[in-house]
Parts: C-alpha cells; sequence; structure tokens
C-alpha cells in the first residue's frame, strides 16, 4: 500500500469553501479502496478535542446532528454536526460530538442527543473532534458506518484532472457523482503517479462485474444432489452485490447475488480464489425472500433444515424483484427439480416439472409411477422425521421416504413450485 501526502476536499455537488486539511492517501490495489487519513499539526490533528460554546438565537443553536445508535453498542455510530448555519468559524460540518454540557455522547442515541442540545437552556457547550467522514456505498465500504477514516469504492469511479481546483489535482467521482473527492497532490509527478494506480486498480476490479468463472459447487442439500449438480455447473455471472446485517450475529456480510445463487462473504475477497469461497451461500431455488421495509428476511434450505436470517440492507425491493426474475429463469432452465425417495420400500424420484407438475419415476427404468398436474395438489403433509405423504383432489395419495432431506424438500418443492407458476404465467402472457 502507497501513501501520498496530499490535500483533500471533499464536496457533494458542489466544491466544499472549507479550507483543506492536509491528509494521506492511500491506494490499495488489492481491494479496490482510496483512503484519506486525517493528518494536520499538533493542533489540529485527527484527535484534537476543543470545546465551543454556542448562544441560543431566534430559538435556535443553528446546528443540526446526525447519527446515533440503534439500540445496541454494538451499532453504535456517532453523533455529528450534519448542518451549521456559519454563526461559528470553529464549528464543521462533519465534527464529532464527543460530549455535551459535559455529559457524554459517545454511546448516546440519536433522541438522546437532541434532549441534551434542546435542554441547554441559552448556553450551549459542546466538545468536539474533527474528523474526515465519508458515508460510502456499495459495495466495498460497508454502509452507514461513519469512522476516521474515509473511503471510496473505485467499482463505478469517474476518474479525472480537476484543473479547476488548481495544480496537481485529481477529481474521483462515483458513480451517480453524488460522492466527490478532489486530491492535490505535491506535484504533477506525484499526481501522474496516483492516476496511474487508481486506474490499474480500477480496472481490475471493473472485470469481476462480468466475470465468467464457475464458482465453487455448494449442494445446499445432499438428497436433491440432481438438479443442484445441474444449478451449479453453468457458468455464473454476478447481477448485483451489497454490504448487509445480519440482526441475529450483529455482523455484516458482503451478500452476492449470481445467475443461480446467493452467496455470503464476511470480508471483500481479493482474488479470484477468494470470491469462489464465500462463508456460505445457497441456490435461488431453496432459497425465499421477503422484503420487511428495512429488513428482508431470507428463509434457505440447509442440509438439514430450513434456515432463517433477517438482513438490514438498502433496496429490500429491489433484492425481491431481481432474486424472483432470475429464479424464475432458472426454472425454465431446469425444468424439473428430482429428489431420491423411498416409494413402496423401493427407489424412487419425485420430479417436479414446471409445466407438466409433479412425477414419480421409477429408478432403475424410470417408468413413470404417478403423474399429477401442479394445481390438482391439494395437501402436503409430513410426520416432523422422514416421511413425505402428497394428497391429490382426485383422492389419492401417495407416502414417500426423504430422510434427512425431508423438511429441506419440502421448502425448495413449493418454492419450484411458485417459481414455475409464476414462469407459466409470464410465458402465457407473451404475444
Amino acid at each position: 500500500m502507497k501513501r501520498i501526502p496530499v490535500q483533500v476536499y471533499i464536496r457533494n455537488d458542489a466544491a466544499d469553501k472549507s479550507p483543506p486539511f492536509q491528509a494521506q492517501i492511500s491506494i490499495d490495489e488489492s481491494t479496490g479502496l482510496i483512503n484519506y487519513y486525517s493528518k494536520g499539526d499538533s493542533r489540529e490533528g485527527e484527535q484534537y478535542l476543543r470545546t465551543v460554546e454556542i448562544t441560543r438565537k431566534n430559538n435556535s443553536f443553528g446546528i443540526s446532528i446526525k447519527g446515533g445508535d440503534r439500540g445496541t453498542q454494538d451499532s453504535a455510530r456517532p453523533i455529528f454536526i450534519s448542518k451549521c448555519d456559519g454563526r461559528h468559524s470553529s464549528i464543521n460540518i462533519g465534527d464529532r460530538i464527543i460530549a455535551c454540557n459535559d455529559k457524554s455522547m459517545l454511546n448516546a442515541s440519536h433522541k438522546e442527543a437532541v434532549e441534551a442540545i434542546q435542554s441547554s437552556g441559552e448556553q450551549l457547550r459542546l466538545q468536539l473532534r474533527s474528523e474526515a467522514w465519508k458515508n460510502t456505498n456499495w459495495p466495498i465500504q460497508l454502509p452507514k458506518i461513519y469512522q476516521d477514516i474515509g473511503c471510496n469504492s473505485l467499482w463505478m469511479a469517474r476518474l479525472s484532472r480537476a484543473t479547476k481546483f488548481g495544480d496537481h489535482c485529481i477529481e474521483i467521482a462515483s458513480g451517480c457523482l453524488s460522492n466527490r473527492i478532489v486530491v492535490k497532490c505535491e506535484s504533477e509527478t506525484v499526481a501522474d503517479d496516483c492516476v496511474l494506480a487508481l486506474q490499474r486498480t480500477k480496472n481490475h476490479f471493473t472485470k469481476m462485474k462480468n466475470f465468467n468463472e464457475v464458482l465453487a459447487k455448494q449442494a445446499s442439500m445432499h438428497k436433491c444432489d440432481q438438479f443442484l449438480k445441474e444449478l451449479n455447473t453453468a457458468p455464473q455471472h454476478c447481477i448485483r452485490m451489497d454490504w448487509v446485517f445480519h440482526e441475529n450475529e450483529r455482523k455484516h456480510y458482503l451478500m452476492m447475488l449470481t445467475t443461480q445463487e446467493l452467496r455470503f462473504y464476511d470480508a471483500l475477497p481479493t482474488d479470484w480464489e477468494g470470491w469462489t469461497r464465500p462463508v456460505f451461500g445457497t441456490s435461488l431455488l431453496s432459497a425465499h425472500i421477503i422484503d420487511k421495509k428495512s429488513n428482508i428476511l431470507i428463509r434457505m434450505a440447509t442440509q438439514r433444515e430450513v434456515r432463517a436470517m433477517e438482513l438490514r440492507c438498502s433496496g429490500g425491493k429491489n433484492w425481491l424483484t431481481s432474486i424472483k426474475e432470475i429464479r424464475n429463469d432458472n426454472v425454465r432452465d431446469i425444468k424439473e427439480a428430482l429428489v431420491e425417495v423411498i416409494y413402496n420400500n423401493a427407489t424412487a424420484y419425485l420430479g417436479i416439472h414446471w409445466l407438466e407438475g409433479i412425477k414419480l419415476y421409477e429408478a432403475k427404468t424410470r417408468n413413470v409411477l404417478m403423474h399429477q398436474e401442479s394445481s390438482s395438489l391439494a395437501n402436503i403433509d409430513d410426520d416432523n422425521k422422514a416421511n413425505l405423504t402428497l394428497e391429490f383432489k382426485d383422492s389419492s395419495k401417495y407416502t414417500l421416504v426423504l430422510g434427512d432431506g425431508l423438511k429441506p424438500f419440502i421448502f425448495v418443492m413449493l418454492n419450484f413450485y411458485a417459481a414455475a407458476k409464476a414462469s407459466s404465467l409470464k410465458n402465457n402472457n407473451k404475444l
């Protein structure tokens, strides 16, 4: 990792008129991050604490705040100044509030901070610390985490020489142009080195958007190997990814949606091998996602059970739409999900076809022992052990033994049936 002394201006759509602070910028070619570290001198360094007093005017202190915890210390975010009317030059947007009227705000909620400020009378005393902060977005940096080290993703960044800010300047803008960093280097040589390093890293990571590598095979259920194996052999493409927060584990994961699977990583992989080894994953046909406003609920079939996990992420509805569309495409490609069962003390295969319905095959000859339309299925029952009973509208009943894969297969079968129904409707609506 190479560090270069620079001046950094943090701005949104317009240039920040506040004086630049001295910083160091580092370019990490393995992770695709550009980091800037607040430096300054001993008086105005990153750890410099100062106390300011504000007088209430027109029933207002002229500041707005953001931040605060979400109920636990693990998820606490700092309280910082988000707006300032400029009556005090010693207060800057982004300053962290350490204490309010000698009361610590380090683990305070947003509500507690607001109440502390509103109850201050005519004088408000704040202990502040200047920090470089950045709310960065998909997919490199964890969302809504404010910290002393700022990061910008190079995934869709636009690099340009920012001559309007003076000599030796580089502008790094996000894909939507909402987040921008202007870097002022010591010389043209340093600026050229910086641009080359950024561009090299950017080129490396944009390849990942269209990668065709076959990701690691991961059979979610040992009883459904036949259709899961087919699921995992075709080349997969990354559709979207984002950081999500696991509510139960209180931990962040990088969630990736491919053309056939959902994959979860506990850190951003730094090489191709890392992308093939997620912490856990599931095929789209053995997962179901539910939008819960700010959270999403994912139920996935593992080897012996159906696992549920609640995740906090942005764009839950978009995730829901993407997963359903891709899952339905998989149904049309796979056509039939097969699982090995025991029927009348003999090995057989139960098949769920996206158009032809439910079939039971003899294992050796593949003769059809039973064929029913999906719409004729009246009831599914199990004994919580190994037996699955299918009841149809014509009063026929079939009891099958699935063993350890019982619960997961029920979940996969219903999920496949729903996807098949949606795919069939979509196909019928085409002109």
